[in-house]
């Protein structure tokens, strides 16, 4: 009888996995077809060629971008608050911009601006690529404007205290947390909804949400955990009509300089991608929401490039957590100034126009080593392409001319082979079909990237030059060697964690 009862209930057990197996939410049809990760440029680059003649040719890496590096395009366009609508906020200095409050901005006035701000920044209609906006002044819910953000609370109470001068404290504050909280979520719901109904094609959320608040490895490195406070999953729940009326989500790993090759790294970012995939997966009833990660090449605040082990921990985690794609994110900064890249695949003395790459003076930034690469392909600056074609000759995007691999395969560390797939728009050649080995990164442990214990990141020995000193701390790496590193690092990552996945699913 005893045996019987247990036969029952493995039964159960085995009957629910099943059920519970089957039942999960598919995943949205990825923004490339055949590519459910993706690396998009963020960048304002297109300076680097009209400045210094310098053509990143984002490609060869496997990176999409818009034409010519732009901010806003055809494959990501972004939103700040001073480009869509009348969007209301106080100024650093406190001063209010648009009414300050959003409960003291007319929303058909916002509205009706923010559509043509829309049709302008975006004008044609079939966008099917990344829409972004960026709103980060004030947060929609009241106990999360802390600290500089404080002022919306302020000034909220200081309205309603002129309005009803005889009531208590605790009225006033309560009136003042609904008027602002309601005026907020209509704000935000209402212009995602306009854009989704101009653009529908686009995949449309605000940067930043959701975030998890793990921050503190600033205050206790020592004992950071990087999970989420209970809390803030909590109020992430209450936040479900913004995920409701998001076709993406768009958090944020920026690294600062603080957990530069810092075991608190993986952690952090680990936590906060891990709780915006909760987020996909509860927001819509059909599919899972797509989630697209915001990162930096540099740390925040500086021109130090990102050590090897932080790329991992923060492109290579992302994918290995089931991310859409990592945005590379960056500001004008980046094409201020070009520097010569360090070094190439002729020798230093024939260094080539097209290996020059921009970077900021150094003026009083703290520099890193050089980590080694190759030279940048050559090649005209790509032609505008578009994300999701959906029609002849608009193909996929063309696969870059047969290159060396940043990093030659060591003997045993082969992953799989694939085929490089081509633009239905490039004639084929004979023996131009290149099969390229993946190869599997080290120190991986389940579905999270890890260091091996003890492990420090590669280092690619050199002499030190003249300007470096002993030291041997020379100007921050290119922005394309950065390019081949994320490449082999997140190929890497790949393929050890979702190729067999991807198989089953018939994506590759």
């Amino acid at each position: 009888m005893v045996l019987m009862g247990v036969q029952i209930l493995v039964l159960l057990f085995l009957f629910g996995v099943g059920v519970g197996g089957d039942s999960m939410k598919p995943a949205r049809a990825p923004l490339i077809p055949h590519r459910p990760f993706v690396v998009v440029w963020n960048a304002p680059t297109e300076s680097c060629r009209l400045r210094f003649k310098v053509d990143l040719d984002l490609s060869v890496f496997d990176i999409i971008a818009n034409l010519n590096e732009t901010l806003s395009g055809p494959n990501v366009t972004i939103f700040y608050h001073s480009h869509l609508g009348y969007y209301p906020y106080y100024s650093s200095s406190g001063v209010p911009i648009n009414g300050g409050l959003p409960q003291n901005q007319s929303l058909p006035k916002h509205l009706s601006k923010a559509r043509a701000d829309i049709d302008k920044l975006i004008p044609h209609k079939d966008f099917r690529g990344l829409g972004v906006i960026d709103w980060e002044n004030w947060r929609p819910q009241w106990v999360r404007n802390w600290g500089a953000k404080d002022i919306y609370r302020n000034k909220s109470k200081e309205h309603i205290r002129k309005l009803h001068p005889n009531w208590p404290e605790s009225k006033v504050e309560n009136e003042a947390k609904e008027g602002f909280e309601r005026a907020g979520q209509a704000f935000m719901n209402l212009t995602l909804a306009l854009a989704e109904g101009r653009r529908p094609d686009g995949l449309w959320g605000f940067y930043l949400f959701p975030d998890c608040y793990n921050y503190g490895y600033k205050q206790h490195p020592h004992r950071y955990t990087g999970e989420c406070p209970n809390i803030e999953h909590i109020r992430n729940d209450h936040l479900m009509w913004l995920w409701k009326q998001s076709t993406a989500l768009y958090p944020s790993i920026y690294l600062d300089y603080e957990l530069k090759s810092s075991p608190n790294t993986v952690k952090y970012v680990h936590y906060r991608v891990k709780e915006a995939m909760r987020i996909a997966s509860i927001s819509r009833v059909d599919y899972t929401l797509p989630v697209f990660v915001y990162s930096r090449p540099f740390y925040a605040y500086t021109f130090l490039v990102l050590s090897e082990s932080d790329l991992v921990h923060t492109i290579g985690e992302s994918a290995a957590l089931g991310v859409s794609g990592v945005v590379l994110w960056g500001s004008s900064e980046y094409a201020r100034s070009q520097h010569f890249l360090p070094c190439s695949l002729s020798p230093p003395e024939k260094l080539s126009d097209r290996e020059e790459v921009h970077r900021r003076s150094a003026g009083t930034l703290r520099h890193q080593r050089d980590l080694g690469c190759q030279a940048v392909q050559q090649g005209a600056v790509q032609e505008e392409r578009p994300l999701r074609p959906q029609e002849p000759g608009l193909g996929r995007l063309p696969a870059p001319e047969p290159a060396l691999l940043p990093h030659p395969p060591q003997p045993g560390t082969q992953g799989p082979s694939l085929p490089r797939q081509r633009s239905p728009q490039q004639p084929r050649h004979p023996g131009h079909e290149a099969q390229v080995h993946l190869p599997v990164l080290s120190g991986l442990d389940g579905r999270v990237l890890r260091g091996a214990p003890g492990s420090a990141p590669a280092a690619h020995p050199r002499a030190p030059t003249p300007r470096e000193g002993p030291a041997g701390r020379g100007p921050a790496p290119a922005v394309a060697a950065l390019f081949v590193s994320v490449h082999h690092h997140l190929l890497g990552a790949l393929s050890h964690h979702q190729v067999s996945d991807l198989v089953n699913r018939k994506e590759l």
